[in-house]
């Protein structure tokens, strides 16, 4: 029973109990009785009490005949929450939820919460059993947490049975990236459904580029050139998100792997300080020296600004915020943006990060859940997100969608870099390595110590982090 049902309700029962209690002179049922002894019984009241109830009757019908269960939406009456990061797409999300509970009769509530608040309360939620959420989105490297500790459930079951998989609640697991859906896996077994899809990308002006006969920068030769002619022409050579944050580890990850490094070897121990991850840590502080003074202090967002206000001529950005490069309220210069994958060494790589649906082990409504990261995720929902926000699916079919690619130019960019792309390591010391890499990363760059160095010490810390 909802509370608007509860106080018909219970309106009724004090209306029907205040209407007798002046001709009944004896005593009422204990919990009646508490109602009544609450309410004037007087004519007036019982007026006011009555027109209450007849406006109110008006709304009731059609709550109750849109939460009736019939066989195309069993679960019509289930609330559902979930919990979410109040970053893009929260308030286009909201906005679509009506869509999902006029097809089904569930009821969803959403909350949205602060990115560094986020990780803290769904573990707090999921850990302390209280069961506030009964789907929750997670980033890629949170997803083995939770599996690892028995808090989310496998979906597998959910996603094979016809009863589920009808119409826009269809998963068709074969339509997602196999690369990206991995990311929704522990041990192998499903967990969750990934979207939101993100990588970096350079972002470059195309104008400045054609005026100096220059091609779009590939190599990490290449861009370093581009870089400094511009930088030496005076039009701020290459914005870089080098503040000690995790946006700049997925860059370097990148260049790492691009030059055939990887975290781990086969072995599992760990090899941040390889030939190939010291040489991408020294090309990354030779596209900062390229590039503004000010890239110590930048993160995503502020690669942006510089881009947008014209103030450099490439930069390195994340795909996920790469809408406003089309957004004439945001810029001037919307046109003369290119998008490329980040520059490699020997071939193309990319980071991949994503956020998942996961559902809530202790859900009392765990298929209701499904129906809802399977509506989520489908491609009708998804397709209306990335006309109006920009943001990328983890459905193939979607990045050859041709309304989308001329919407989203950054897509074929890309679809070139998930192509061969990884995540960040996907074991429960994520959160502890990505920390250990940004420090070092971040004295590299200042140049408070050479690469090899910084790597080396990160080496040997996060072979300590996974007992190594």
């Amino acid at each position: 029973m909802t509370g608007k049902e509860g106080f018909i309700a219970y309106t009724s029962d004090a209306l029907i109990v205040a209407i007798f209690a002046e001709a009944r002179d004896r005593s009422v049922p204990g919990h009646r009785k508490k109602r009544v002894c609450h309410m004037k019984t007087s004519l007036r009241g019982i007026v006011a009490i009555a027109a209450v109830l007849l406006c109110m009757s008006s709304l009731t019908p059609r709550t109750t005949a849109a939460r009736a269960q019939t066989p195309a939406r069993p679960f019509a009456g289930v609330h559902l929450t979930f919990s979410r990061w109040a970053g893009p797409q929260a308030d286009a999300m909201n906005a679509l939820l009506p869509q999902f509970e006029k097809q089904t009769g569930i009821q969803v509530t959403m909350d949205a919460i602060a990115y560094e608040n986020l990780h803290q309360k769904q573990v707090l939620d999921l850990s302390g059993h209280t069961r506030n959420y009964d789907v929750l989105w997670a980033p890629e490297v949170w997803v083995p947490e939770y599996a690892r500790a028995g808090w989310i459930l496998p979906i597998g079951q959910y996603a094979k049975d016809p009863s589920l998989n009808t119409g826009d609640f269809n998963v068709n697991v074969k339509d997602f990236i196999p690369a990206i859906l991995k990311t929704s896996m522990y041990k192998g077994i499903l967990y969750g459904l990934p979207t939101f899809v993100q990588t970096p990308i350079v972002v470059y002006r195309k104008d400045l580029f054609a005026a100096v006969k220059l091609k779009p920068p590939t190599t990490w030769a290449d861009t370093l050139a581009d870089a400094r002619h511009f930088q030496k022409k005076g039009l701020g050579g290459i914005a870089m998100p080098a503040k000690r944050l995790a946006d700049g580890v997925d860059v370097w990850a990148a260049l790492m792997r691009s030059a055939g490094g990887d975290y781990f070897d086969g072995a599992g121990h760990p090899m941040v300080n390889s030939p190939a991850g010291v040489s991408a840590l020294q090309y990354w502080t030779d596209l900062i020296a390229a590039g503004p003074r000010g890239s110590l202090g930048w993160a995503w967002d502020d690669v942006n600004t510089n881009l947008l206000q014209g103030q450099v001529a490439m930069g390195i950005t994340i795909s996920g915020i790469a809408s406003e490069f089309t957004t004439p309220s945001m810029t001037k210069l919307v046109g003369k943006f290119g998008f490329a994958p980040l520059p490699y060494k020997n071939h193309v790589s990319g980071t991949l990060a994503d956020w998942n649906w996961t559902i809530n082990k202790d859900s009392k409504n765990p298929k209701a859940a499904y129906q809802l990261i399977a509506w989520l995720t489908s491609t009708s929902v998804e397709h209306q997100l990335g006309i109006s926000q920009g943001s990328i699916s983890a459905r193939a079919s979607l990045f050859s969608a041709p309304d989308l690619v001329a919407h989203s130019p950054w897509l074929p960019a890309v679809l070139q870099a998930l192509k061969n792309a990884k995540t960040q390591p996907l074991v429960p010391q994520s959160a502890q390595i990505s920390e250990i890499m940004q420090r070092q990363i971040s004295l590299a760059s200042s140049g408070s110590a050479t690469p090899k160095d910084a790597l080396n010490v990160a080496n040997q810390q996060i072979a300590q982090a996974v007992g190594r």
